[in-house]
């Protein structure tokens, strides 16, 4: 046996490294969520290992790598074995009734942030159900990625504002809305009480851009509507 054969178990959500010392039988531990898929994919592609899969028992999985420099590597194949049984297992506890469970469902999904578990989370904001919808924005949330903010926006607007988008604009707060002002203050004034607190948050923490003519367009829009522009403290982003 390779003095550098380090032996991986993993588990439901972590993964355990041993080295073949016994001095140092559980010298590193890595948890699932420390890794984004898009770091493990791509050092998937540029790294070879030798990695042996020695079985399963109940719901931990024993593999090695040979070689010290294949750690990592196996690692990350560990993460990819589990993310492609954990999704699957996801996707079915998302249909559950329980709102509860829809909402760690969709937590869980975002944590893994695999492009099978994110367009998954995509796919859930066409529902006609807003439970749906919702439990799948709130994950989506989570990620601060702001490629989900245009698809979250699109079905706020598709779905307009006498429907219950609440949830959906509520998401809203954890992205960069500075493109899109006249949007968020439309959304203010003809949104329910809901959707009006959160459109106040956004209009007060986040900056936006001035784009030529929207400013005009939205004092128009305040004033149809006897509010005025002053009355949000809107910050504008300083531009060179």
């Amino acid at each position: 046996m390779p003095h550098n054969l380090a032996y991986i178990c993993m588990c439901e959500r972590s993964i355990w490294l041993a080295s073949a010392e016994r001095t140092r039988a559980s010298a590193t531990r890595k948890v699932l969520c420390s890794l984004p898929g898009s770091f493990h994919r791509s050092f998937y592609r540029s790294e070879r290992t030798t990695l042996r899969y020695f079985g399963s028992t109940g719901r931990f999985h024993y593999f090695a790598a040979i070689s010290q420099r294949s750690v990592h590597m196996a690692i990350l194949r560990c993460l990819e074995y589990f993310s492609m049984n954990k999704v699957s297992e996801l996707k079915k506890q998302f249909e559950s009734n329980d709102f509860q469970t829809k909402l760690s469902t969709s937590d869980q999904l975002a944590n893994i942030g695999s492009d099978e578990s994110l367009s998954f989370l995509l796919e859930q904001l066409k529902s006609e159900n807003n439970r749906i919808r919702n439990a799948a924005v709130l994950g989506l949330m989570e990620t601060r990625n702001q490629k989900f903010f245009k698809p979250i926006l699109d079905r706020i607007t598709e779905l307009g504002f006498n429907e219950e988008i609440g949830t959906l604009v509520y998401a809203l707060e954890n992205f960069n809305c500075s493109n899109v002002l006249k949007l968020i203050c439309e959304l203010y004034l003809y949104g329910n009480a809901e959707v009006q607190m959160s459109t106040s948050s956004i209009l007060a923490d986040q900056k936006f851009k001035e784009i030529q003519g929207e400013l005009s367009n939205v004092k128009q829009l305040l004033n149809e509507h006897g509010r005025k522009i002053e009355d949000f403290k809107i910050q504008f982003e300083i531009t060179e």
